[in-house]
């Protein structure tokens, strides 16, 4: 199981690689994060699991930190102070947790999506 997550985190890091520049590889990953719906509840059923064995809990943590540190780390390299783009990436993160709970029932349209990035992007990474 464990290896299923690591895969399905490093889609969404490997998607962004591609682009060269910080802005381009951060809107990259909003894009992956916040452009698809109905893909799946994987990390929120190992979230439940979690509750019930440590051995779960240990690979949700392990996936989160990664995926934190991937974002702290493209906001750095963006130019943002280490600590400001720790707190960045770690309320980004939770962000799309809600998020998702929230649409994961729903198609969004490219221009609502477009529009979505954009506000991350004008709150909380230009900042």
């Amino acid at each position: 199981m464990g290896v299923y997550v690591i895969l399905q985190k490093n889609n969404v890091i490997a998607a962004s690689i591609i682009h060269a520049a910080a802005d381009e590889r951060i809107r990259e990953v909003l894009t992956q994060m916040f452009g698809k719906t109905k893909r799946g509840d994987f990390l929120f059923y190992l979230r439940r699991l979690s509750l019930k064995d440590d051995s779960y809990r240990a690979l949700l943590d392990e996936v989160e930190q990664m995926r934190m540190e991937f974002m702290k780390e493209l906001l750095i390299q963006k130019g943002m102070q280490p600590e400001k783009a720790f707190q960045r990436s770690w309320i980004l993160y939770h962000y799309y947790l809600g998020w998702y709970e929230r649409h994961k029932q729903e198609t969004l349209s490219e221009e609502a999506i477009q529009q979505h990035i954009h506000m991350i992007w004008t709150e909380w990474i230009s900042n």
